[in-house]
């Protein structure tokens, strides 16, 4: 039951920012949008999920995520989730009008950035710039 919860990463998440500790998870905000080929080295943004293990239960063996309104707030505190929650909110609610006109319309060529936004707004489990912020580069 415990993988059906994101209620005791978040708590962790949410005590850390108001401890003093804010996430460093948006900080990758922006690099989404530089495509590898122009930086190589460019940073693995989900490696945020590692760190989080670590930093939580010192294991270094698994990818743990708040979800992405703790992950926000873990960021920013309430300002993030004042600012960022609703562009999330637009965002969804653009890809599903496109979803329904892409279905609609059976324009099947485009399922693949149906199932992209499907996919996105089920997230909610992860973080917010790799699971909304970065997913944007292939819907566009």
């Amino acid at each position: 039951m415990l993988r059906f919860s994101y209620v005791n990463a978040a708590c962790i998440a949410i005590s850390w920012h108001d401890s003093g500790s804010p996430g460093p998870s948006l900080e990758h905000f922006f690099i989404v949008f530089i495509p590898r080929f122009l930086w190589p080295n460019k940073p693995e943004i989900t490696r945020i999920g590692v760190e989080f293990s670590i930093k939580a239960m010192n294991n270094p063996n698994t990818s743990t995520a708040p979800g992405i309104f703790a992950d926000v707030y873990w960021a920013m505190g309430w300002t993030g989730v004042a600012l960022l929650m609703p562009l999330a909110g637009l965002i969804f609610a653009a890809t599903s009008r496109y979803t329904l006109w892409a279905l609609d319309a059976g324009k099947w060529q485009f399922f693949p950035v149906v199932l992209t936004a499907m996919r996105m707004g089920t997230r909610v489990d992860g973080y917010y710039v790799v699971d909304i912020v970065g997913p944007l580069i292939f819907l566009v």
